[in-house]
């Protein structure tokens, strides 16, 4: 059974939240009046840690940005996804809860259903990172956390590579062709956008694994024959940050490529929302490449485009989903880019 923290310093909250949960789900549910009792709990806290954690911001002495860091820096807690539930809706306070180890944030009042919805999807991602992680136990006494050597990371590639064609039953040898493009173009536009020749070779080597995530995602939601439902796609966007922690070892430009690239020109991207150029570079690269050969590749539910389809649709994002000077290059490039594609 999952067990819930909830800790809010109002009694009523407590109560409130406690109730939708019980009522509505089989969850087990704890709770804590302050960050000073979760402290003074850590000793049983950490023998067994909750599965998802509802934490309260405006709570004296102890804040919930400063609980949250505090339960990230512990060995037993730093895995617990804590989700942020609170009454201020100011974008300052939520950036900060996402860069103090925060999954998710729920502003007050709450809608019940939105409530259960987003527990659930955490508890069950959680699930799904706990069995990632005793899969992932062999490997990691083999690598030895990923040796900086750039062999070994080319065969980490390969292999991520064959797990995630595994999970959403891609052929192999198609899966490695979209990788192979996948690298090629984000090299291509990386050296006419001027990058420096080691972030050059970082692309091409880490570019395929921007997806990595998506490998502990259900099998029927990759290969569903129709478009994402909302709460499909709210579970589809978890990839990019469990990607990120399954990358965390390897290199920044890794973790910049896994966890950024869906990341939006205009803000409106996932999972930060981060805005233009606060966008790293090489995230903003691939998320026009990754799109480019998406849209050029067929769906369980539609066929693929056109070469010219595909740069119209582009284009039309320029400025709002994508970096323009990114897609500029796409532009000039275009004999150039269709030649490497061999289209």
């Amino acid at each position: 059974m999952n067990r819930i923290l909830i800790v809010d310093d109002v009694l009523e909250n407590r109560k409130l939240l406690a109730t939708i949960i019980k009522e509505n789900s089989d969850l087990e549910v704890l709770t804590a009046k302050s960050g000073q009792d979760v402290i003074n709990q850590f000793e049983l806290i950490e023998k067994d840690p909750p599965d998802l954690i509802l934490l309260d911001i405006l709570m004296p002495k102890i804040n919930g940005f400063h609980l949250a860091a505090i339960l990230q820096a512990r060995e037993h807690t730093k895995g617990v996804p804590i989700i942020f539930i609170t009454a201020l809706t100011d974008e300052d306070s939520k950036m900060k809860a996402f860069e103090a180890g925060g999954v998710d944030y729920i502003s007050k009042p709450f809608q019940k259903q939105e409530l259960l919805a987003r527990i659930n999807t955490h508890l069950r991602i959680k699930n799904l990172m706990d069995e990632l992680k005793f899969k992932n136990q062999l490997l990691l006494q083999k690598e030895e956390q990923l040796k900086n050597h750039l062999g070994q990371y080319t065969r980490d590639t390969e292999m991520h590579s064959s797990s995630i064609s595994s999970s959403s039953n891609t052929n192999l040898d198609e899966k490695k062709e979209i990788h192979q493009r996948l690298s090629e173009l984000s090299v291509f536009i990386s050296k006419k956008m001027g990058l420096k020749s080691d972030i050059v070779k970082k692309m091409e080597i880490y570019a395929p694994l921007c997806d990595i995530g998506e490998s502990v995602l259900p099998g029927e939601l990759l290969s569903k024959p129709s478009e994402f439902s909302a709460l499909d796609r709210q579970i589809m966007e978890q990839h990019v940050a469990i990607g990120a922690n399954m990358c965390r070892d390897i290199d920044e430009v890794c973790t910049h490529l896994v966890l950024y690239h869906h990341e939006r020109w205009d803000g409106k991207g996932y999972p930060h929302k981060l805005f233009k150029e606060n966008i790293p570079l090489e995230a903003r690269i691939l998320h026009v490449v990754d799109a480019f050969l998406a849209i050029l590749s067929p769906k369980p539910y539609r066929a693929a485009h056109s070469f010219k389809q595909a740069y119209f649709l582009l284009n039309e994002g320029s400025g709002s989903d994508f970096d323009p000077a990114v897609v500029d290059v796409l532009l000039k490039e275009e004999d150039n880019i269709r030649n490497l594609l061999v289209l």
